[in-house]
């Protein structure tokens, strides 16, 4: 006899199939029955998987400016994963928070993680910041470890100092202000002397 099965997630999280079947006869001797019982365990191959999706909100500040980096991974293997870290090692990164998360995945399960950044002039090269994140986790049952990286770009620029019409009346004021001043202490010093 044969029968069918689908290996589920749960399955393939546990690592193994234990299946136990008793077969049920009647023996010649009324009321005595007769039965067998035999169990098979098959062990489930898992895939362990993960994915990473980082972004970075906005894309483009000037410098002085603060964006917001998102992380998003994903389990996308066949078996649960634990002690996923996500790290980033941005210079000047706040710390990387995912709240509420216990650091295990189930089979298709996601987290979102956060961490804010202010863009430094320094940090930019040719204008813009490229760094690399990486999440890595451990498959339950196994000592296999799987990671995942993605990498996004920050514009970054340099805000010029621009001339406005107050401050340009500002200045002709002043100066202005310096030739009165200058025309009356001449004034003065020329009546002081023809007295």
């Amino acid at each position: 006899c044969t029968a069918p099965y689908v290996v589920t997630e749960a399955d393939a999280s546990r690592g193994t199939i234990v299946n136990a079947d008793t077969v049920v006869g009647s023996s010649a001797l009324p009321g005595v029955p007769v039965t067998r019982t035999a169990t098979v365990s098959v062990v489930v191959a898992q895939v362990p998987s993960i994915t990473l999706d980082k972004t970075v909100s906005p894309a483009s500040v000037s410098t002085g400016g603060t964006v917001t980096y998102t992380f998003v991974a994903t389990n996308a293997g066949t078996g649960e994963l634990t002690n996923v870290v996500i790290d980033d090692p941005l210079p000047g990164l706040s710390a990387v928070t995912c709240p509420g998360f216990d650091g295990s995945l189930a089979p298709g399960e996601s987290v979102t993680c956060t961490a804010t950044y202010v863009a430094t002039a320094a940090a930019a090269t040719g204008g813009q910041i490229s760094n690399t994140a990486t999440v890595s986790g451990s498959a339950v049952g196994t000592t296999t470890a799987v990671q995942s990286s993605d990498t996004v770009l920050l514009t970054v620029t340099t805000p010029s100092l621009a001339t406005t019409g107050s401050s340009s009346a500002l200045l002709a004021q002043l100066a202005a202000g310096v030739l009165a001043a200058g025309c009356l202490l001449l004034w003065a010093s020329r009546r002081k002397v023809s007295a």
